[in-house]
């Protein structure tokens, strides 16, 4: 499964933890890639971290 499929199937089924590996491994590849900041702050926000989702998506603005 392709990377970026397998961080959607993990987000879909609630394995945050995974997806976020999946996600950082990726940004050290492709630093400038917004939907991975945009995949991060939607994750926090699921988990309640507001100022965290906020954060990353400032970082996805920024690009």
């Amino acid at each position: 499964m392709e990377t970026r499929s397998l961080i959607s199937f993990c987000i879909d089924r609630g394995d945050y933890e995974k997806a976020k590996e999946l996600i950082f491994s990726l940004l050290k590849e492709h630093p400038h890639d917004v939907n991975l900041y945009l995949d991060l702050a939607f994750i926090e926000i699921r988990e309640k971290n507001l100022k965290k989702a906020e954060d990353y998506a400032k970082q996805a603005l920024n690009i």
